[in-house]
């Protein structure tokens, strides 16, 4: 019910709904998107991994300044990212969950095996039991992503800014402006 309640949530783009689907790890990697979208100047920017730096690069140049600075948390920035489309339908559109297997003593981790059209995937989904009860861990999921970028660079032989500027420019349809490289404030 956890994946089905967030794949809705993402396909009718309600991010408060999304939200309350994850994990604590997951708002917490969100919160970390957040303060990088606040602070970040080059030099930090630089040493994010392609997806971490697409994303804070995203954010700045899609969504106002005002925006984001009135954005409290990672809870926040996941519900704004699932509200505005910036969690692609295609990551959930044709998944579903088929079976389900409990791996730890406590019963505190569980594993579901990604269907597509009614045939197994390979993919395996994570669910956390916290205090508020089950929740997907995306944090796994978004590392795969990141791989799969990574791969994408070194397949087409472009540089990873390079792919970053024309991925913004094709999902937004307009200029990249260069002040998105700046931080929103200072700490």
């Amino acid at each position: 019910m956890i994946f089905q309640n967030f794949r809705t949530a993402v396909l009718n783009k309600n991010g408060a709904l999304a939200a309350r689907q994850v994990d604590a790890s997951t708002i917490k990697y969100y919160g970390k998107l957040l303060d990088w979208t606040w602070y970040a100047d080059t030099a930090i920017i630089d040493t994010l991994n392609v997806f971490d730096r697409l994303a804070v690069l995203n954010l700045r140049h899609r969504v106002a300044k005002d925006r984001l600075l009135q954005l409290k948390d990672g809870k926040d920035l996941m519900t704004l990212s699932v509200d505005s489309g910036f969690f692609s339908e295609n990551s959930v559109k044709d998944f579903e969950i088929g079976n389900v297997d409990f791996k730890t003593k406590e019963g505190s981790t569980a594993y579901g095996q990604a269907r597509v059209n009614g045939k197994d995937f390979n993919l395996i989904f994570t669910f956390v039991k916290e205090k508020e009860g089950w929740k997907l861990q995306l944090t796994e999921m978004l590392q795969m992503a990141r791989q799969g970028m990574e791969m994408d660079i070194k397949r087409k032989g472009k540089d990873v800014n390079e792919y970053i500027w024309t991925y913004l420019v094709l999902e937004s349809g307009k200029n990249v402006a260069p002040g998105i490289i700046e931080p929103l404030k200072k700490r």
